[in-house]
């Protein structure tokens, strides 16, 4: 999962520094997920970090169903969009 800069950004307006963002998907890869992205958590020991500024972490299952894709946020609508990229 690559999270773009512009996503940094706006996840570092809404958290800061000291605070943990989570990104959490549930479902599978053959009926679909759906993603969380939870601002102020606590970090686990099942939890991977994918940015230290801000931090960002997420966990095994999650980095598995969103695997080769990215996260952007789209300053004109306020959205965070989740797609799938091509191989860097």
């Amino acid at each position: 999962m690559k999270v773009s800069l512009c996503a940094r950004s706006k996840i570092l307006q809404i958290i800061g520094l000291e605070k943990v963002f989570r990104i959490q998907a549930t479902g599978s890869t053959e009926i679909g997920s759906h993603v969380d992205l939870i601002p102020d958590v606590d970090v686990t020991e099942f939890d991977s970090t994918i940015s230290t500024i801000p931090k960002i972490v997420i966990d095994i299952q999650t980095a598995t169903l969103l695997a080769g894709q990215s996260i952007d946020f789209d300053y004109n609508t306020e959205e965070f969009i989740i797609s799938k990229r091509g191989i860097e």
